[in-house]
Order: C-alpha cells, then sequence, then structure tokens
C-alpha cells in the first residue's frame, strides 16, 4: 500500500491542476470544548502546534501559499524545523504565523476547525477523512488509500489535466 500522507498528495496535486476551482482544505481534528475552549488532538500536543499553525496560515495567508506552506510541513521528516524552515522557503514571515498560532486566535481558528469537523456526516473515524463533492463516499475512500490521484481525476470533467492522463 502506498503511505497516505494526510493531505500532501492532495494538496500537491490540486497546486497542480488549473481546472480543480473551488477546492478547500479543512484542517480536521477530533475537538472537545468545555467553557474556555480546550483542544486535544488524536496525536497528543505537538499535533495540536501544527493545526494550529496551519489554521492561521489559512486565516492569514493568500490560499494558494498557504496550501504550499501546509504541503511544506507535511512533507518534513523533522516537526520542530518543518515550520520555520518552510516559511523560509516560501518566503513567509514564521514569527507572525507562530505568534497566531500561540495565541488565543490560534486556538480559535483551531476550533472553529475541528466545530467543522464534527459536523461531517456520517462522522469521520480517522483522518484524513476524504470527502468527494463534499459527500463521503466509502468505495473512493478505500481506493484513495492506495491511489489519491485516480479517485480525484475519475470526478474531474474533460479535458482532465496532464496528471490524470499520465496515470491511465
Amino acid at each position: 500500500m502506498t503511505k497516505f500522507c494526510g493531505a500532501v498528495v492532495l494538496l500537491t496535486f490540486l497546486l497542480s491542476c488549473s481546472p480543480i476551482k473551488g477546492y478547500r482544505v479543512q484542517i480536521q481534528t477530533n475537538v472537545s470544548a468545555s467553557g474556555e475552549i480546550t483542544i486535544s488532538c488524536q496525536h497528543g500536543d505537538k499535533e495540536c502546534a501544527g493545526n494550529r499553525l496551519h489554521s492561521c496560515a489559512l486565516h492569514v495567508l493568500h490560499y494558494k501559499l498557504s496550501t504550499k506552506f501546509i504541503c511544506c510541513m507535511e512533507s518534513s521528516k523533522d516537526f520542530d524545523k518543518a515550520g520555520p524552515e518552510c516559511a523560509k522557503k516560501l518566503h513567509i514571515d514564521f514569527k507572525a504565523l507562530k505568534t497566531c498560532a500561540d495565541s488565543s486566535e490560534g486556538n480559535y481558528l483551531h476550533y472553529l476547525n475541528g466545530v467543522q469537523t464534527s459536523k461531517l456526516d456520517p462522522p469521520h473515524e480517522w483522518v484524513p477523512w476524504i470527502l468527494f463533492n463534499s459527500k463521503y463516499n466509502k468505495d473512493d475512500m478505500a481506493k484513495a488509500q492506495d491511489d489519491l490521484v485516480s479517485v480525484l481525476c475519475e470526478y474531474l470533467a474533460d479535458p482532465k489535466p496532464r496528471e490524470c492522463n499520465e496515470i491511465f
């Protein structure tokens, strides 16, 4: 089975496919809120810190730039260095993103993503939980675990981007 690395494959593909319009990256988390917003993530505090950083990037940066930043971070093997290194590579002010991520604003943006995740129908069972045309499709989700690009290409109208023609 091909290693399925979160949103990286999907985001990289979407950035290279100009015919796809209106895609949305949704940072998905498992969130529980009581009074003051408290958030727990499936893989612990480091995952939450990364999610807050991604949420802030989506909030303050141009969409394509924030997507490239998230792809870069998700592709990194060293979590602690990923944010600063990716920001430098993409000419992003990392200090501003980190300030947002470490603030109540970052926590709130992360919480809002969790609220969106909690509205999924059916509820998500793991992440990434991939929707196609805003709907869950069990068969396509299973196929996407091995070959996400092929599944995405099946949903695209002709003319398909060159990346689709290269896989069939």
